[in-house]
């Protein structure tokens, strides 16, 4: 009896070591090396097409109105400055607009006439709600605006009363170009006009802003 209880047992290792063997299978591996992603590239670049230039530059954007008679201006006094917006090389498209940031208004020098048309609960100061803007896509940069449909104004209108400073800023955000692509440029005028009838009210009083430039990237589905 116990040589079949051994017999069995050598039998069923066997049949054990036979069914293992039948378990192996072929096989091969192959590896796909050095895999990566990378991100794409947003590049703006603004300089100067207008009446003055500076530098090419991007960080930091020389103060553009410094170029412009934008210091003891008076009533009537005008000025314009053409941008031109360009998305650098291997840059992806995006959609290009600009921001009128921090704008704060002060009253400055206090002379005598100003005294005489200001009363002590009627102080303006506001300066920034007199100067009126222009905002327009340039085909050309040629430095002025020239009505049709390659033109297009972006704020403000042509007639006199037109929009503010501090309309611009208070708007927000200002698309200048949807879609721009790499390698083009793109013209963006601004006039500016301190009108004819301010009154003595605003003698030496003055405004600061900061002007931001920004280009979002354009996303598919």
């Amino acid at each position: 009896m116990k040589k079949l209880i051994g017999l069995g047992v050598a039998v069923a290792v066997i049949i054990a070591l036979v069914t293992t063997g039948t378990m192996a299978k072929f096989s091969d591996t192959e590896t796909s090396e050095d895999n990566q992603f990378t991100a794409g590239i947003i590049d703006l670049e603004i300089d100067c097409d207008g009446d003055t230039t500076f530098a090419v530059t991007d960080d930091p954007l020389p103060k553009i109105f410094n170029y412009l008679p934008a210091t003891d201006i008076k009533p009537g006094d005008d000025g314009e400055v053409t941008l031109s917006l360009h998305l650098k090389t291997d840059s992806n498209d995006a959609d290009l607009w600009i921001k009128v940031l921090d704008l704060e208004n002060f009253g400055g020098l206090n002379p005598e006439p100003e005294q005489e048309e200001e009363t002590a609960t009627s102080v303006d100061d506001d300066i920034a709600s007199e100067i009126e803007v222009l905002l327009w896509l340039e085909t050309d940069g040629n430095n002025e605006y020239n009505p049709g449909a390659t033109e297009t104004i972006l704020f403000g209108t042509v007639a006199a009363g037109g929009d503010t400073l501090d309309d611009l800023w208070d708007g927000g955000e200002l698309t200048v170009k949807t879609g721009a692509v790499a390698c083009t440029t793109y013209y963006l005028g601004w006039y500016w006009i301190l009108p004819s009838d301010v009154g003595n009210e605003h003698q030496g009083d003055y405004c600061t802003f900061d002007v931001q430039f920004g280009a979002d990237q354009i996303t598919t589905p």
